[in-house]
């Protein structure tokens, strides 16, 4: 989809700018050494910016930056799919960028019904190619200007011919390059400036300039990339200049850079062709060449050394090390998770887990994503799953999905540190731990799935769950209202401000369970009440007296308790409740059963 195109491009872009900078650091490193080896580290910077996939490894100096990767441990600063994705968000190594970003974007539903960034993202492809367009505009023209000073150069010898319309010598062309000599330069210095040249054409430079320049255009928003053109072309002129000093028996130094001089090119060329002899910092060449000194051997095996690890660091990701095979053992809360307990994993999620947001996808089409158990140390897990029909932010979807999902720990730092592949049946794993729960104390056992007041979840998380009784259905809470969302049809069940609390629970006896809830509502005048929603049929009941009394609702010995209260204007409840009982639906109407009545000691089925 050419919605990823933006965010691909960026996701090279800031690793390319990371990496530039640390480039430029070490140069510094290598001050003393050949500027071949500086030029060198510029290759790194030029694979980065134009090709999207590099290797995870565990040394690779990005993690320090804490740079996030996806599941195939590329760098992923901007999800792909953020356009399309429910809850965007960015991460970017900048300190505070990422987190006024992302307060800016749209989230839940506003994204998901409008698409708000589908036009911010058109309109950024579209000025991003314009951008681009004009780049490579420009360099066509330059070159077919050049191409039209050309005509009428004459051969001198081999690949050398002379030219009466330049202004100074330089390397033209791609698969066949041609060294041009102004036809005014004095044969005393046609032999270092033809070495020059031919050194640039043996490296393959006329090639990669080609290559840097298209960097350019592709990246020409990235202030860091104009710079890293400059400043490889002037380690490039250097290297070639000190080959030069090499290669020549002679002390040439003084008359070359006479040459340096005179062919200087007095602005700098951003262009992919030619190769200029006088092109570049001219009075940083011609300093560097005053001061050449054949290099200690050390030097240059140290420099060696340091390049060899700066690309091994440099040209890799950072990615966990995904394991062959299923989950083996993992401690999450003081409860492990193996691959013959799938449904305690799944009851852990469903327990602790937070907003879901996305992670990226491999396949067009794909759907990646997450669910997070946060540990009491601070340190968390997080499950990424995907497949490839469907839609629910629980991985116990109903149908026959495919799923493919990893399990990576995040230590207290949020930092990746170990991943688990596994190949789970999850609407297995979550029946199973859905009927244990339920049938632990009969069939109308209530269970708890989130409670605002006892900190399960955040006023601002989103939280949505798919039961077994419920085929093709999935249960979305927010703060302020329970929604019931199949396929892209979204039906809002019930209100609050807010939803306390949510329970399941088969409290009419059919075999599904109810979604039963305490909420506050109204404004001034604010009270508590109880709602029970039966959506197998269609029907919603409600517990309240306005002004009156306020009621709540909790789980005690396996009961759903509720609680009566006196109103009080001032805000809250008072302390001591006026009746406590159990919940009860019978005859379209709830219920309080006192505990201890008769009512309350039988099961459904009349049974002490």
């Amino acid at each position: 989809m050419w919605y990823s195109a933006i965010p691909a491009v960026l996701n090279m872009s800031v690793t390319a700018g990371i990496i530039i900078v640390v480039v430029l650091v070490l140069r510094l490193l290598l001050k003393r050494a050949p500027k071949v080896f500086s030029y060198a580290l510029w290759a790194i910077v030029l694979f980065r910016l134009l090709c999207p996939v590099s290797l995870p490894s565990d040394i690779s100096l990005l993690s320090v930056f804490d740079t996030p990767v996806s599941e195939t441990g590329s760098a992923r600063y901007i999800p792909l799919n953020i356009v399309h994705t429910e809850y965007p968000a960015v991460t970017l190594p900048v300190p505070g960028l990422s987190e006024a970003i992302n307060r800016a974007l749209p989230q839940g539903e506003e994204q998901l019904a409008a698409d708000p960034l589908e036009a911010p993202a058109s309109l950024l492809t579209c000025i991003w190619l314009s951008g681009m367009a004009a780049m490579l505009s420009y360099g066509a023209v330059q070159y077919l200007r050049l191409r039209k000073r050309l005509a009428g150069a004459l051969p001198l010898r081999d690949n050398i011919s002379l030219a009466d319309h330049i202004d100074a010598p330089f390397v033209m062309g791609l698969l066949r390059p041609r060294i041009y000599l102004p036809s005014s330069l004095p044969e005393a210095e046609h032999d270092y400036i033809v070495l020059h040249e031919r050194q640039h054409i043996r490296r393959g430079d006329h090639i990669t300039r080609i290559l840097a320049f298209a960097a350019l255009c592709v990246h020409w928003f990235n202030p860091l990339v104009w710079l890293a053109f400059v400043i490889s072309g002037n380690d490039m002129e250097m290297s070639c200049d000190e080959a030069v000093m090499k290669k020549t028996d002679r002390d040439i130094r003084y008359d070359y850079s006479r040459s340096l001089l005179r062919f200087s090119a007095g602005r700098r060329i951003i262009a992919g062709t030619p190769l200029a002899f006088g092109e570049g910092d001219t009075k940083g060449r011609i300093k560097n060449v005053l001061n050449y000194r054949k290099p200690a051997f050390w030097v240059v095996i140290a420099a060696a050394a340091l390049c060899i690890v700066a690309a091994v660091c440099l040209l890799t990701d950072p990615g966990a090390v995904v394991e062959p095979g299923k989950v083996v053992s993992v401690s999450c809360g003081g409860a492990d998770m193996t691959e013959e307990a799938a449904a305690e994993l799944i009851a852990l999620i469903n327990g602790h887990r937070r907003t879901g947001f996305p992670v990226g996808a491999d396949d067009p089409g794909a759907l990646s994503l997450a669910a997070r158990i946060d540990c009491a140390d601070g340190s968390f897990y997080v499950l990424h799953y995907q497949y490839y029909s469907g839609f629910s932010f629980n991985p116990a979807h109903p149908g026959d999905d495919d799923y493919r999902s990893i399990l990576t720990f995040f230590d207290t730092e949020g930092k990746g540190r170990r991943a688990w592949k596994m190949e789970y049946d999850f609407d297995a794993a979550f029946k199973e731990w859905y009927d244990a729960a339920t049938a632990a104390a009969g069939q109308s056992a209530p269970v708890l799935w989130l409670d605002l007041r006892g900190g399960d979840v955040d006023w601002d998380d989103v939280r949505e769950i798919a039961l077994p009784g419920f085929p093709g259905v999935s249960f979305r809470w927010t703060h302020d209202k329970v929604e019931a969302v199949t396929g892209e049809k979204t039906e809002v069940l019930y209100q609050g401000m807010p939803v306390w609390s949510v329970y399941f629970c088969d409290l009419n006896g059919d075999g599904k369970p109810e979604l039963c809830s305490d909420a506050s509502f109204g404004s001034g005048l604010i009270d508590e009440r109880i709602i029970v929603f039966d959506y197998a049929g269609g029907a919603i009941y409600e517990l309240s007296d306005r002004g009156v009394y306020d009621y709540s609702l909790s789980l005690q010995n396996g009961r759903l308790m509720v609680e009566k209260r006196a109103f009080i204007k001032s805000g809250g409840m008072d302390d001591e409740p006026v009746e406590t009982g159990y919940l009860s639906l019978e005859g379209n109407y709830i219920h309080i059963v006192p505990a201890g009545s008769i009512s309350a000691d039988l099961d459904r089925d009349g049974k002490a």
